[in-house]
């Protein structure tokens, strides 16, 4: 068989792979929420989907084939995950793929790809006044929905990130939600930038790869530096592909699950960062007893830069959901009757309504937000105008229940 017939990657491998690890989701993810964080690469032929790998410095990158239908026509894709590898302007890196095998059962040779990270961008005096414009809609944005023990704010010293979230943090979505600014400054830059706090570059270095707990002296260390752990929670959000309540999407993954059973045991207190587009199922919140929950959803260019605000409490959180969030999607009345899209059926058992079981009466409902100043804040902050009150709601609003929620309804 001649070389011509053999599978390949349609990319030109003597041109590098660009790669904006403040922009870690391409357009792809529309089709599959798998390619979260990947390079997509088209092969010239079907592939079979367990076959090949690729390495980095001798390190495997994790990678998959996928396989679409796109207006009929039938697509085999490579995607390789590229969050974690490329983490510094201009870094290059050089990727071996080998192994990978077409359906006829004819094997690719093996290519060397490189990958290099955007150069920085620098900000331009001109745009000054537009960019101030999206830090102060980015810091508004940010929700506080839990926070208990003064959590937060940070104090100053070491900042201690867990979770590979912080390698895929998002500043906006997929499809007509994506943004491409001259620059943007995702949380890691942000928090390597600060003064009085320093990233804990350990852990950071362990979380480029997984989101396994990290081994017992490494959380020891930690510890001696910080007594708070954060958790970054990022998700990938877009049109056309809905969000499942798979693990990894709407719900946590065993990962994600251990390294919070691990950060509430070694930790005083644990912060959870919400880097998402949708709502998440919220039951974590209370199993593992975290102090302080913040959502900060995509912050658009200078998300990082926001959150990092807020962590430290140089501004108050005063965001509000926009939605409310059940704690368990299964606590949502619609659940029963949505739209299965694996049979294409739909269910219509008896109405249910919110606060009809006791498991239902958990939830964040739309409007919650902390406004309560930060300590250190606390006299330069705007006072709270009113808590909630129940006569300002009409319709089926007045049998929602509130108890134990900080509900706050005063829109700016």
């Amino acid at each position: 068989m001649s070389s011509n017939d053999l599978p390949r990657l349609t990319w030109d491998m003597s041109q590098p792979f660009l790669y904006d690890f403040n922009d870690p989701d391409s357009q792809f993810v529309m089709f599959d929420r798998r390619l979260d964080g990947c390079a997509v690469l088209s092969f010239s032929k079907p592939m079979c989907e367990e076959s090949g790998f690729a390495t980095a410095s001798g390190r495997l990158v994790p990678a998959r084939v996928c396989s679409f239908t796109v207006d009929g026509k039938p697509m085999c894709w490579l995607a390789l995950r590229l969050s974690g590898l490329l983490c510094e302007y201009g870094q290059t890196a050089e990727i071996q793929i080998s192994g990978y095998q077409d359906t006829e059962g004819n094997v690719m040779e093996p290519v060397t790809l490189t990958v290099k990270a955007r150069e920085k961008a620098a900000p331009l005096p001109r745009y000054a006044e537009h960019e101030k414009i999206a830090l102060e809609a980015a810091r508004d944005g940010i929700v506080l929905m839990k926070n208990e023990r003064d959590a937060l704010p940070l104090r100053p010293g070491t900042v201690n990130l867990f979770g590979s979230g912080m390698y895929a943090f998002r500043l906006s979505a997929v499809g007509a939600g994506k943004i491409t600014p001259r620059y943007a400054v995702g949380l890691m830059e942000a928090a390597r930038g600060e003064s009085a706090y320093t990233l804990n570059e350990e852990l950071c270095e362990y979380f480029r790869w997984t989101d396994a707990v990290p081994p017992a002296q490494l959380l020891v260390r930690a510890r001696e530096r910080s007594d708070t752990a954060i958790l970054v929670l990022s998700r990938p959000s877009g049109e056309n592909t809905d969000n499942s309540t798979c693990p990894g999407q709407a719900r946590l993954t065993p990962e994600e699950e251990a390294l919070l059973t691990a950060a509430r045991q070694g930790f005083e207190k644990l912060v959870v960062i919400l880097n998402v587009g949708y709502p998440m199922e919220l039951d974590s919140v209370e199993k593992y007893s975290v102090d302080a929950l913040l959502y900060c959803g995509f912050g658009g260019m200078l998300g990082g830069m926001a959150l990092m605000d807020v962590l430290t409490g140089r501004v108050n959180p005063s965001g509000r959901l926009t939605d409310t969030w059940p704690v368990r999607y299964t606590d949502n009345p619609v659940s029963r009757n949505f739209l299965r899209l694996a049979v294409g059926v739909r269910v219509f058992p008896p109405t249910v309504r919110y606060g009809s079981t006791p498991s239902m009466k958990k939830i964040f409902m739309w409007g919650t937000g902390i406004l309560r100043p930060f300590p250190k804040l606390r006299k330069a902050a705007t006072p709270l105008a009113t808590a909630f009150p129940t006569r300002a709601l009409s319709g089926n609003a007045r049998s929602w229940p509130l108890t134990g929620i900080r509900c706050v309804f005063a829109f700016r």
